[in-house]
């Protein structure tokens, strides 16, 4: 198997809704009613994690973590010249791309990023694509970078356990130890690690266990880097959260519309910037956040966007701006937003023949905001490719590129422009 088909065809083995593109609703009533039937005599029965095995053939296989610890798998797919998809003459750094910008992460010259449920890195240049997985293809879930260790949140297949796992290398060959665990109550309890973004001293990730909460709830967690102090950070009252990114002892998320930050230390997260509008897509770099705000059109939310501005707000000053202004009539769809230093990304729709269709378009382009100039850049509009889903990773940029003739989403990296002080 190559590793495009490798990488796209992992989704339905994955017990933890990685593979999904969005968390399962809160509200799916319908599903709830499933697992009530099935499961109603088993939701309060407790069992021994140990204890939970897979049946591989003739033999019961154990979650490699129960005994703290898991040999990291990666198989190698190289790619000749000829072999990756171009866009107007832009060959492909990989295959794929992540489905959602924000698990997108850097480390020491390559990308490591997770879609429908696998996990692989990528050194840009070399046509080699690593993917994290072992031979029965048991192993899923969501990545991340801590310091200079690889972090996964690892689902075991068609098994109940999940672990957040750390790797002292990412390396071949290198030993996991298990930091953070839980076990789904039942088969058809749905669920799993939707999102994950650490930093040397911590570890943030989404996880969703309908048992567990007895509903459909997206919660955010944050444990330390040797997984000590677990708590929850989902605020009271919110039951979906969607991203969740961190930057040295801050965490920003996004629950039920609303963004919020927490900062080691601080007894409860609070709202970045309150309004009573949907916010979503939240990220940050070092004292800037940045997300998306149906404010200025507020007919719109996170579900059905309509014409979503891009935001900002200064930490360390306290000033929120607006990035993007697309007056009535000409309402723009805007989506995909991150930022990494001086620059601020996102997926724009202005060209398309309908600027306002959320985030489909015929004509996907990707814009940044070079925040010392104050100034706005078209970063790629190829008419014979869709850009969507920026990453500014390592001082690059990094995009989901979907040539018209081939179809799928190869990734795809260029430089960003260098701007003069005078500019």
């Amino acid at each position: 198997m190559n590793a495009r088909m490798l990488l796209l065809s992992v989704g339905s083995m994955l017990t933890a809704c990685s593979a999904c593109s969005e968390p399962r609703p809160a509200d799916a009533s319908v599903d709830s009613l499933v697992s009530d039937a099935v499961d109603a005599t088993l939701r309060d029965t407790a069992r021994d994690v140990r204890g939970d095995t897979i049946s591989d053939g003739d033999a019961p296989v154990p979650p490699p973590w129960v005994d703290g610890s898991l040999v990291l798998p990666i198989k190698e797919y190289r790619w000749l010249p000829g072999q990756l998809a171009s866009c107007n003459g832009r060959q492909a750094v990989s295959p794929t791309a992540p489905f959602n910008n924000t698990r997108g992460h850097w480390f020491d010259g390559a990308v490591y990023y997770s879609i429908t449920g696998s996990m692989a890195r990528v050194v840009p240049g070399t046509g080699i694509v690593e993917a994290f997985e072992s031979e029965t293809n048991m192993l899923r879930g969501v990545l991340a970078i801590s310091g200079t260790r690889l972090v996964l949140g690892a689902a075991w297949r068609h098994a109940f356990n999940e672990a957040v796992i750390i790797f002292d290398q990412p390396v071949r060959g290198a030993i996991g130890r298990t930091l953070w665990q839980r076990q789904r109550q039942t088969s058809v309890s749905s669920g799993g690690f939707w999102g994950m973004s650490a930093t040397p001293s911590l570890i943030a990730f989404l996880w969703q266990d309908s048992m567990e909460s007895n509903d459909w709830r997206t919660r955010v967690f944050v444990i330390n880097s040797e997984g000590t102090g677990e708590r929850e950070l989902t605020p009271a009252g919110y039951n979906q959260c969607h991203t969740v990114r961190a930057s040295g002892e801050r965490v920003v998320f996004d629950c039920d519309g609303q963004v919020f930050l927490w900062t080691r230390g601080d007894a409860e997260p609070t709202r970045v910037d309150p309004t009573n509008r949907a916010q979503w897509h939240a990220f940050i770099d070092g004292d800037i956040v940045v997300w998306l705000d149906q404010r200025d059109w507020p007919t719109g939310s996170r579900e059905s966007p309509d014409n979503p501005e891009v935001y900002m707000k200064n930490l360390r000053t306290g000033v929120v701006q607006r990035i993007t202004r697309d007056l009535a009539p000409n309402p723009v769809t805007q989506d995909d937003v991150v930022v990494e230093g001086n620059w601020i990304a996102w997926t724009d729709l202005r060209h398309a023949s309908n600027p306002n269709a959320g985030s489909v378009g015929d004509r996907m382009a990707i814009y940044g905001f070079h925040i010392p100039s104050q100034r706005e850049y078209v970063l790629v509009d190829d008419t014979e490719c869709l850009a969507s889903k920026p990453m500014l990773l390592g001082g690059r940029l990094y995009f989901n590129g979907t040539p018209r003739s081939t179809g799928g989403e190869p990734m795809y990296d260029m430089d960003l422009p260098v701007i003069a002080r005078d500019e």
